[in-house]
């Protein structure tokens, strides 16, 4: 019996750690817009990292609106757009 065609799932997984997967994603925003740089961070909130950093932009998910995000204070107190 000949088989001349293998037999190849539908779909392909990755599996892949938490960490990868944060390193996954910053590397697409990385070259999907113009940024500066993208950092991962370990801390609950990104509060003290916007204080340290002072951002141009701060963005967040869709899931978010501008009026939405929990940090537009910090961010617009120093001129930052959200």
């Amino acid at each position: 019996m000949s088989h001349d065609h293998e037999h190849k799932p539908a779909h392909n997984h990755l599996a892949v750690s938490e960490d990868e997967y944060k390193h996954h994603k910053a590397d697409i925003w990385k070259t999907t817009i113009l940024l500066s740089f993208v950092t991962i961070f370990e801390e609950p909130t990104v509060e003290e990292l916007i204080r340290a950093l002072r951002p141009d932009f701060h963005a967040k998910g869709t899931d978010y609106t501008v009026d939405s995000v929990p940090e537009r204070e910090i961010v617009r107190e120093y001129g930052g757009q959200v």
